[in-house]
């Protein structure tokens, strides 16, 4: 494709929004894993309760799938002379998929909604050709759609190991087509709401970990995207809550096979971290004193650790320690804690530290 122009987790959304205000069709590419789905489900969420999600696995599902289930019926009518005619005619069962997914609600009985076509681009021609009925008509089968029900697909790229094939140009011209690429900034909003790990949130921040640039591997097997590291997040929960050792053969083979070995390697040696910082009570206890780490992986460990345990009842020795590291992790600092407590914004060691980095704070604003 040429003159792709990938938006972050967040204008996509935007994007995405003023697409549907035009009662346009929207369509998002992007790389596997990066959070199409994740991005739909948070816009449903900011539109209310009465705003529905309707979502069909286009890669899973058939033509009868879409359509609904054809059957005989009788049907009575009158010629031009008033005699009535009976004649065998065919009509369609009411799709699975146009029910909410939250409250199991038929369609029919909102107002406002989106009807999501998930894994699109992996859909059977035939298929894909009778979707074509949705975004040119609005309705399914013999089933007109309300009048405020967006619609957007979801799609990887063409040309990977994941089965997508050709679309038709009648629909390409017909919607929105949106690219979408996650990014750290973005993420971490999307992060602090699903209440990630602070030692997730930190290893994704590190460029090198390649959570949202690394190449999507020929061989089939787990890999590392944003996607695939949420569900490691859920099972280092699991892992911690359990007291379960990092060393554990067990927590390694289990985490392999949710975002691959390399990644799950680097992500398990990122943890074990949390025994070679300092502790947010020495801190607190003696910012200046306490020894700053001289190793990256090490502050950008404890950055997410004190964005995450900062309070308006220590922020003044956390402040005071934050200004013996460098000032990039400052931003990581004040952008994280302010991301989980917008509060803290009102204290005044966060606001001298405002005033003498002022362009620091416009990229803490930009995503707090």
């Amino acid at each position: 494709m040429q003159n792709i122009i990938p938006l972050d987790f967040r204008d996509t959304e935007r994007a995405m929004d003023m697409l549907f205000k035009a009662k346009m069709s929207a369509i998002v590419y992007s790389n596997p894993g990066q959070g199409k789905t994740s991005m739909v489900q948070q816009y449903k969420e900011k539109q209310g309760p009465d705003y529905g999600l309707f979502e069909m696995n286009c890669s899973l599902a058939n033509l009868p799938d879409y359509m609904g289930w054809f059957y005989k019926c009788e049907e009575t009518y009158t010629d031009f002379d008033g005699k009535p005619v009976t004649i065998q005619n065919g009509k369609y069962t009411f799709p699975y998929f146009l029910f909410d997914k939250q409250t199991k609600r038929p369609i029919f009985q909102f107002k406002r909604g989106v009807l999501c076509f998930e894994e699109y681009g992996q859909s059977d021609l035939d298929l894909k050709k009778a979707l074509g009925q949705s975004t040119l008509e609005r309705r399914i089968g013999q089933f007109q759609l309300p009048e405020g029900i967006d619609i957007v697909m979801l799609s990887n790229y063409g040309g990977g190991r994941d089965g997508v094939g050709r679309d038709f140009d009648f629909m390409i011209n017909r919607r929105g087509e949106l690219h979408m690429k996650q990014d750290i900034d973005s993420s971490l909003v999307y992060m602090h709401g699903k209440e990630f790990l602070n030692m997730t949130m930190a290893f994704a921040s590190i460029p090198q970990h390649k959570v949202y640039d690394a190449e999507v591997p020929k061989d089939q097997g787990p890999f590392l995207t944003p996607r695939s590291l949420e569900g490691l997040d859920k099972f280092m929960k699991v892992v911690l809550d359990s007291k379960a050792s990092l060393d554990d053969p067990l927590v390694r083979v289990a985490a392999s096979g949710i975002v691959g070995s390399g990644a799950a390697h680097q992500y398990i040696a990122f943890a074990a971290l949390r025994d070679k910082i300092p502790s947010i009570s020495a801190i607190i206890k003696d910012p200046d004193g306490t020894p700053v780490p001289t190793q990256a992986d090490q502050r950008m460990f404890l950055v997410f650790n004190m964005a995450d345990k900062a309070e308006k009842s220590n922020i003044k020795p956390l402040v005071r320690y934050m200004n013996r590291l460098p000032s990039d992790m400052s931003v990581a600092f004040y952008r994280n804690a302010l991301m989980r407590d917008k509060s803290l914004m009102s204290c005044h060691e966060f606001g001298d530290w405002a005033v003498a980095n002022k362009s620091l704070l416009a990229i803490v604003n930009s995503r707090a």
